[in-house]
């Protein structure tokens, strides 16, 4: 990627780097990207996860979280 092309598109199909997926390094590469001022695009795979509702141990103690679980 040549400094003259990179963070100067306007183009919002234009990214760049593109992470595939937000996995265990992902998300981490594509904040670590964007710091730099990187255009980065995450594309992901999953079905859409909704805060709260989607975590059903969320509001339970640590304790009752753990045995829920296992």
């Amino acid at each position: 990627m040549s400094d003259s092309a990179s963070k100067t598109s306007t183009d919002p199909t234009t990214f760049d780097a593109i992470v595939v997926g937000s996995g265990i390094a992902g998300g981490w590469a594509a904040k670590e990207l964007c710091d730099k001022g990187l255009k980065t695009l995450v594309p992901e795979r999953g079905r859409n996860v909704e805060h709260i509702k989607d975590y059903p141990t969320a509001n339970l103690a640590p304790m009752a979280a753990r045995t829920a679980v296992g």
